[in-house]
């Protein structure tokens, strides 16, 4: 798996390295410099909570109406 490099949006990228559109990686599992290596809970909550937030910013940010 791999996380859009712009650090904003937190999307998923393909082989090409191209966005899956709708696909999001919050949390652990876009912070590749802890997961699968140590769990810090309260490093990883406030993870978490702030790219949950900036990914459903760019979620809203994007639906039309």
């Amino acid at each position: 798996m791999m996380v859009d490099s712009n650090g904003e949006r937190f999307m998923i990228l393909n082989k090409e390295k191209e966005v899956i559109p709708g696909l999001y990686a919050v949390g652990a599992m876009a912070n590749r410099l802890y997961y699968n290596r140590n769990y810090l809970s309260g490093s990883q909550l406030t993870f978490g909570a702030s790219t949950g937030r900036l990914a459903a910013e760019h979620i809203i940010s994007n639906i039309s109406e």
